[in-house]
C-alpha cells in the first residue's frame, strides 16, 4: 500500500483531520486503488447473509465481533489473497 490520492479527491476537509491510522486492507471489501480491488465474493456473501434469518449475526461473529485486524484478514482469505484482487476499470 503506498498510493497517495490527489487532494482534490479527498472527501474530508484537511483542516478536520487530526490523525491518520495505517490499517492494511482497511477499505476491504471495497477497493483502495492502486493497491487492491473490490472483493466481490465477500460482498456477495455479506448480501446473502443479510437476507436470511440469523445470517447477519453469523457473518458479524465471523468478521467483526471480538476479533483482531489480523483475524479479520485471515477470515477474509489473507493479505496475500486480498493483494491480488483486481482493480476496477471505470
Amino acid at each position: 500500500m503506498g498510493g497517495l490520492s490527489p487532494l482534490r479527491h479527498s472527501l474530508v476537509e484537511r483542516s478536520c483531520i487530526t490523525g491518520v491510522a495505517h490499517v492494511p486492507f482497511g477499505a476491504h471489501p471495497t477497493s483502495s486503488g492502486p493497491d487492491y480491488g473490490f472483493d466481490l465474493k465477500h460482498l456477495k456473501d455479506y448480501n446473502e447473509a443479510a437476507n436470511v434469518e440469523g445470517g447477519f449475526a453469523a457473518w458479524r461473529a465471523r468478521f467483526i465481533d471480538g476479533i483482531s485486524h489480523d483475524d479479520y484478514l485471515a477470515a477474509a482469505g489473507g493479505a496475500e489473497k486480498l493483494a491480488t484482487l483486481p482493480l476496477p476499470v471505470f
